[in-house]
């Protein structure tokens, strides 16, 4: 059974016509671009929030401390928080910033309506352990590498929909000035992240 019929449902509309299952570029480019604004502006936003609030405690070296030694604060902190915001955000629009932009929405698989916080949730930090290794350096890399090429045909459900009894539907076509955007801004995200890994390996 294909992807597509195996997540197969009517929608609300009483037209008996499923939403069509995305694959391919634009799954694969709103999840760049959600890369994009988890490792550059939502990073940048928790330590600055980070720092703040230890120059409100007088602790600021702790600050440079965290940030200059200790990796595993750097990428896999923002991580879990992002997860958060992502699992509170997705029941109320169904969408992460990325497949907003290119026209996509994650729906229950038995409906056509937005999950609730319990698979969103389940779907989120699943989709960061399995699909993005939690941020671990190097090895998420290999991790993205392999589900981007799972999402392209022949399609095969990732185990975050399965797990959580979602799939990703395309509500609109995205046009081309869309998909532009899309690409620049997942190359810049790239760009920044393997210059941060460098800088941090070999500065």
């Amino acid at each position: 059974m294909a992807a597509a019929e195996e997540f197969e449902f009517e929608d609300d509309t009483g037209t008996g016509e499923a939403l069509p299952t995305a694959i391919g570029w634009p799954r694969i480019l709103a999840r760049g671009v959600d890369m994009f604004f988890m490792y550059i502006l939502f990073t940048v936003g928790v330590f600055a929030v980070f720092g703040f609030v230890l120059g409100l405690l007088g602790r600021l070296d702790l600050l440079q401390e965290y940030l200059g030694q200790h990796w595993l604060v750097q990428a896999v902190a923002p991580l879990l928080i992002w997860g958060l915001a992502e699992s509170l955000f997705m029941p109320m629009t169904g969408a992460t910033p990325g497949k907003l932009l290119l026209g996509l929405r994650v729906v229950k698989d038995d409906a056509d309506s937005c999950p609730g916080f319990g698979r969103s949730f389940l779907r989120t930090y699943w989709m960061l352990l399995r699909g993005l290794l939690l941020g671990v350096p190097v090895l998420s890399y290999f991790a993205m590498f392999y589900w981007t090429s799972a999402l392209m045909p022949p399609y095969k459900a990732p185990p975050w929909d399965r797990r959580s009894r979602t799939r990703v539907v395309m509500e609109r076509q995205p046009g081309k000035f869309a998909m532009a955007v899309a690409v620049f801004l997942m190359f810049v995200g790239i760009a920044w992240t393997v210059h941060m890994f460098l800088a941090r390996s070999f500065g």
